[in-house]
């Protein structure tokens, strides 16, 4: 009998001191498998399982999260990311035109969650349809600071879902400008230095200015013809949604353009700690 409670004793003092990073943190998610065509992905798959289905991704990003983003954007119809830490998957985001899951699907009308680890992204201005999903095994960690490499991959995100966006209205996919990226960068940067959220900075330039100053000894791109911003919102994806929820910004997104740039910025001494400009040619 003793020995038995001996035993007992040692079970439950392994279990107590089991690491909780080897588990998942959140057990709510942990069955979550979203389906892209035929394609189906899971919290907990492998890397080399998501490398079966989906191929080597194009790049990899840091993220807020207890994970690196997989990011797969080569083909705008079937845009996912897939975050993976330690050889599993841990996390989800996708905007893909047809996708469906357990917990919401695209085009699902009114669905909501109140899971902190789960965010339905839905479109006030196409009758409250879902468009996007994230979902994580995490939280997001606030830092004191974010790598360049982290705001480049912001900057980066947020260019993959507006494509996204595109394709999924049948609009020709933007190239990437250097020089947009530049001005825009530029104006976030001097949003959250100077601690204004506005297109026009306190000095009086415009989006055109900004432009055209960058762009004075080149015609590669073309002319300005937009500008979104965006502040307080640490991830670029969240920044997206914000932009297809506003008509004018969401206009700007599917409008008549060639090539697009983003500008992301964290300041933590500013009022709203996050800046990002997306800027427009044509």
């Amino acid at each position: 009998m003793k020995l038995k409670s001996l035993i007992i004793t040692q079970i439950i003092m392994a279990l107590l001191l089991f690491p909780l990073n080897t588990a998942f943190a959140d057990d709510s998610v942990k069955d979550f498998t979203l389906s892209i065509g035929e394609t189906n992905i899971s919290i907990g798959d492998s890397t080399q399982q998501v490398i079966a289905k989906l191929g080597n991704p194009k790049r990899i990003d840091p993220s807020p999260f207890d994970f690196d983003w997989h990011v797969y954007s080569s083909n705008y119809n079937r845009f996912v990311m897939v975050g993976i830490s330690n050889g599993v998957v841990k996390g989800i985001y996708t905007s893909a035109k047809g996708f469906k899951s357990d917990i919401a699907s695209y085009g699902d009308i009114g669905k909501k969650s109140s899971n902190p680890n789960v965010r339905i992204y839905s479109d006030s201005n196409n009758g409250n349809k879902v468009h996007a999903i994230l979902v994580t095994t995490s939280k997001e960690k606030n830092m004191s600071s974010y790598s360049p490499a982290f705001c480049k991959a912001q900057e980066l995100e947020a260019f993959d879902a507006t494509n996204a966006f595109r394709a999924n209205s049948g609009l020709n996919i933007l190239k990437y400008n250097y020089l947009t990226s530049i001005a825009a960068k530029k104006h976030s940067s001097d949003m959250a230095n100077n601690n204004y959220f506005s297109h026009i900075s306190p000095k009086g330039s415009s989006p055109v200015d900004r432009y055209r100053k960058v762009a004075s000894k080149t015609n590669t791109y073309g002319s300005f013809s937009g500008e979104n911003l965006s502040a307080g919102r640490m991830i670029g994806v969240e920044a997206f949604n914000d932009w297809v929820n506003s008509k004018p910004h969401r206009d700007n997104m599917l409008g008549k353009h060639g090539t697009m740039g983003n500008g992301y910025v964290n300041n933590s001494s500013s009022q709203y700690k996050f800046y990002i400009t997306q800027m427009f040619t044509k």
